[in-house]
């Protein structure tokens, strides 16, 4: 009967625990902690200069613009598009050799992030290709039948078009979180034990400063900017006692 009751307890504690113990291995596996600390600091590099393109966009007003049909404003929206498509390009660069990385989570925060900006870029191109037949026309006249209501329009689209595929970068810095998590110190993506020392902590903070100074918040919240909102998830990890250093 003891040997009876004692198979039981090894068949039941086999059911309850194997998935625990898959679910150990899976963070383990797809997350080994290898270049943690540069991958983070080139996300950071690259969201620095996705910034400076957001700052400009919100400057922007394209709707006084049209209407004015003041040349020299609308070649300031051409020279600013293509800044943006350099930019963007800097951005992107900055984490494109992460996209084949081996540990697996990196992998999928900068190929979430390489999409991001390659639409966001793929929009600013057209954008810019736009303002530039925009400007003809209104030196030239040509095409006769170019239409200014239909080209606010599609400038109108097209802004709606960057504000939601930015949210995917949003996705991205939120998931750093758990890139910076210990797969040798933890079983699960709940445990707060980072893979990174607080010098790390620290000098990847301090990248954050040199463009989101005026950011210092935490956590995600509503009425946050795509910027606002990506710096705010990495400083909650980074500058959190709550998570401990390596």
């Amino acid at each position: 009967m003891r040997s009876k009751t004692l198979i039981l307890c090894c068949v039941l504690a086999c059911l309850f625990f194997q998935p625990a113990r898959a679910e150990e291995n899976v963070f383990k596996k797809y997350n080994p902690d290898i270049d943690k600390y540069v991958f983070v600091k080139s996300f950071i590099m690259g969201l620095s200069y996705y910034d400076r393109v957001a700052r400009r966009l919100k400057e922007e007003d394209m709707a006084t613009v049209a209407a004015k049909a003041d040349r020299k404003a609308i070649q300031a929206f051409i020279d600013h598009r293509t800044l943006d498509n350099t930019e963007l390009r800097i951005a992107k660069n900055y984490i494109i050799r992460y996209g084949e990385h081996s540990n697996g989570l990196i992998r999928k925060v900068a190929l979430d992030a390489i999409v991001v900006y390659e639409t966001l870029l793929n929009l600013s191109v057209k954008e810019r290709e736009m303002w530039v037949a925009f400007g003809r026309y209104k030196v030239s006249g040509q095409p006769a039948d170019f239409n200014e209501q239909d080209f606010v329009q599609k400038q109108g689209d097209l802004a709606l078009q960057k504000k939601e595929i930015a949210k995917d970068l949003v996705k991205a810095s939120a998931l750093l979180s758990k890139v910076l998590l210990s797969a040798a110190r933890c079983d699960s993506e709940e445990c707060k034990q980072l893979a990174i020392t607080q010098d790390e902590r620290d000098k990847l903070s301090k990248k954050l400063d040199l463009f989101a100074r005026d950011n210092m918040e935490w956590g995600l919240k509503s009425g946050q900017s795509t910027v606002q909102a990506s710096v705010a998830a990495i400083r909650e990890v980074l500058e959190d006692p709550v998570y401990i250093s390596k």
